[in-house]
């Protein structure tokens, strides 16, 4: 059986009550404010997921709950052999976990749909969820793409998001 997905909803200003005591998150809150998932996803190419997984790591719940799918999206489509930030994704989600319980469970196997325009200018639908997202690094670790000796715990690091939730 499968799920119905949901609609993401983009935070609003109550959402980001208190940012602006927050230094990085002045900057995110420029960076983002407003704007949906497909908008933002390649925000976090190029190393920028470093400053974008700090960002989320402190920001509040909505707005992690929200932002967190621009990190998966990033990770499903341009991003999907940048292994670094792979790494960096579950890094977050269980930093998030620990540091906020729930925060990552509560939406964990949420799927959504998002409308993207591709490389070739077209426009395609994705159904994402960090459970799958979470999948799809470790069925790419499982086929190789991932260097196992090089990144020789993210079976652990896979193994303990799965846990979580």
């Amino acid at each position: 059986m499968s799920k119905k997905a949901l609609k993401l909803k983009v935070p609003n200003q109550s959402d980001w009550i208190g940012y602006e005591k927050d230094l990085d998150l002045q900057d995110f809150y420029r960076l983002v404010y407003g704007k949906q998932v497909e908008d933002i996803y390649y925000y976090f190419k190029e190393g920028a997921y470093i400053s974008r997984s700090d960002e989320l790591l402190y920001s509040n719940r909505n707005i992690f709950q929200y932002y967190i799918y621009a990190f998966a999206l990033y990770l499903e489509t341009i991003g999907k052999y940048d292994i670094d930030a792979q790494d960096g994704f579950l890094r977050l989600l269980l930093n998030r976990e620990e540091k906020d319980p729930g925060s990552v469970c509560q939406i964990y196997h949420n799927q959504y749909n998002i409308q993207i325009v591709d490389e070739d200018f077209d426009k395609k639908s994705i159904t994402l969820s960090l459970e799958s997202t979470v999948r799809n690094i470790e069925n790419r670790l499982d086929k190789g793409v991932i260097d196992r000796e090089i990144y020789s715990d993210f079976p652990e690091l896979i193994n303990n998001v799965k846990k979580l939730c």
